[in-house]
């Protein structure tokens, strides 16, 4: 069993907007650093054979595969302390900056392929973002959201090429 992690780091926008892309990169780097030296200090403290393996995917965004041997220590305690770590100052090019992250978890085997881990994996992070918490799990509920949010989008796409939408006007009266 092994637990994937979708990770986005807030605000790349800005970091972009205030540093070109050259020095957004940087300072994603540092986070890199930041977020390895965490995972490191967790290995240790673990002393098991837990595996813990970052991989940076692209901009803001990192995967996290944690494979699970014993079950002594949870991902919500390696994230908490992940959180903790990066909520210090990390030094960049450009000074000290607080740089803030959402992650989305899911475990193997509830998710059966890659694609599907990547995409409960995403539901989870969406998830975290909208209700402001720093991780969250994949979980039967938010997958039913996801699936009905889909099936409506089609739906709708489907009824605008038919061309099956009505509009009426309705004038206002003072």
């Amino acid at each position: 069993p092994f637990s994937l992690m979708l990770i986005d780091v807030n605000h790349f926008k800005l970091l972009l907007e205030q540093y070109g892309l050259t020095g957004a990169n940087e300072c994603i780097n540092a986070f890199a650093k930041h977020l390895s030296k965490s995972g490191r200090d967790f290995s240790k403290r673990l002393n098991s054979k837990n595996k813990l393996t970052i991989y940076h995917i692209a901009d803001a965004n990192f995967v996290v595969v944690y494979t699970a041997q014993d079950c002594s220590i949870t991902i919500d305690d390696l994230l908490s302390g992940v959180q903790s770590r990066l909520s210090q100052a990390i030094l960049t090019p450009f000074g000290e900056m607080r740089m803030g992250f959402n992650c989305g978890v899911t475990r193997f085997p509830t998710s059966n392929n890659y694609n599907e881990l990547l995409l409960h994996a995403n539901i989870a992070l969406e998830e975290a973002v909208k209700r402001n918490v720093p991780f969250a799990h994949f979980d039967s509920e938010s997958g039913a959201k996801h699936a009905r949010k889909i099936y409506i989008a089609r739906r709708l796409e489907t009824a605008i090429e038919k061309q099956q939408f009505e509009l009426y006007f309705q004038p206002k009266m003072k």
